[in-house]
Parts: structure tokens; C-alpha cells; sequence
């Protein structure tokens, strides 16, 4: 049997943008794997939720199309169907996918289970800030610091890893390099191996 494993939202991200994105080689290798049954994905309303909301964001940020739109409202509504669409897509070809499982979240205590270990893990993991010099949005570079960034694990991100330990899943696989932290914690250790790609 193949082992259960959780795709943090950013693999699944990586896979529907496609070539336009720099880890897609990666994401497209684990979908191989997933439909030559080498792996058993769980799939929870918690990541379509946050897929639909990043596509959002990404189709939001597309500047050179939005600016040409006479308002607020055209915009907002040209940014819904095409995440909506991108959306429905992806969701119609991993329904054919046999190695693709949905759970329902059910028979965890909300507050218990997820929320106050989230919280936990956001103290004892605080992330950093950098002062930065590249502006991934904008595409800025300058030769002095410019602007500075918090990274670190969100509560999305806990979420994400408590539910897949919930769900009996034997590995977690992200490229979110913040996970690290996590690998080595000793909680999640004896538990659920997690793959930064």
C-alpha cells in the first residue's frame, strides 16, 4: 500500500501554474508518482480553501491586464473567473485521479487538536525578518536593502501539518523552506516525516 502523504498548498500551486512556475518540475514529478500509485495524497477543504485564495492573489497581482480595466468592479470580477476557472480545472483532474483521496475533517477537537498546538508552535517558532534588496512582486533589485520581511510559519502552515498527523499521513511534503524548523521538533518527529523540496 502507498504511504498517505499531505501536499502543502505550495506543491499544488507549483503544479497549476504550471511552467510560468519555478518548482513546477517538482510538483509535476510528485503528480507522476501520485497517478502511477507510488503515493496515496490526502486532500482537505483547508488546502482547496487556501488554493482558490492564492490564485486569487496571484491572478490579482497581474497589473498589465488590471490596469487596462475601466474599474474596481470589472477587475474584481475578471480576478474571480479566471481563479474560479484555474480552480475548477485542477479540481476536475485530481477527482480522476484514484491515488487522490478526500477526507472530511472529523472526530478532531477544533480548539484541542489544531488551534491551541498551532498557537504553541507560532510561540515557540517565531520566524525572522530580513531587511531585502529583490522585491519578488515588483521584480525590484537595488544594491541596498530597500524593505524588510517577516517569514516564518503562519497558522495556515501549522494547521496544514496538525491535520496531516490528524489524518494518519506519513509524510508532509512542502517547498516552503520554513518547515524546517518543524523536522527537527520533536513532536512531529516520531510522527510524520517531512520532505522540503
Amino acid at each position: 500500500m502507498p504511504p498517505n502523504v499531505y501536499l502543502d498548498t505550495c506543491v499544488w500551486i507549483a503544479y497549476i501554474r504550471g511552467e510560468e512556475d519555478q518548482k513546477y518540475d517538482a510538483a509535476e514529478k510528485i503528480m507522476l508518482d501520485v497517478k502511477h500509485g507510488k503515493m496515496r495524497i490526502i486532500m482537505t477543504d483547508l488546502v482547496l480553501l487556501e488554493i482558490l485564495n492564492v490564485l486569487r492573489k496571484i491572478e490579482g497581482r497581474n497589473f498589465k491586464i488590471l490596469s487596462n480595466m475601466l474599474n474596481d468592479q470589472e477587475r474584481t470580477r475578471y480576478v474571480n473567473q479566471k481563479s474560479s476557472s484555474k480552480f475548477r480545472e485542477f479540481v476536475d483532474e485530481i477527482t480522476k485521479v484514484p491515488f487522490i483521496h478526500f477526507k472530511k475533517v472529523s472526530g478532531i477537537n477544533l480548539q484541542d487538536g489544531i488551534l491551541s498546538p498551532s498557537l504553541e508552535f507560532m510561540w515557540k517558532y517565531p520566524g525572522n525578518v530580513r531587511l531585502k534588496r529583490f522585491c519578488r512582486v515588483c521584480k525590484t533589485r537595488k544594491p541596498v536593502p530597500f524593505f524588510s520581511e517577516y517569514k516564518g510559519l503562519g497558522p495556515v502552515d501549522l494547521m496544514h501539518i496538525l491535520l496531516a498527523v490528524h489524518l494518519g499521513c506519513e509524510y508532509f511534503i512542502t517547498f516552503d523552506r520554513d518547515f524546517r524548523a518543524l523536522s527537527r521538533e520533536p513532536y512531529f518527529a516520531k510522527i510524520i516525516k517531512i520532505k522540503i523540496l
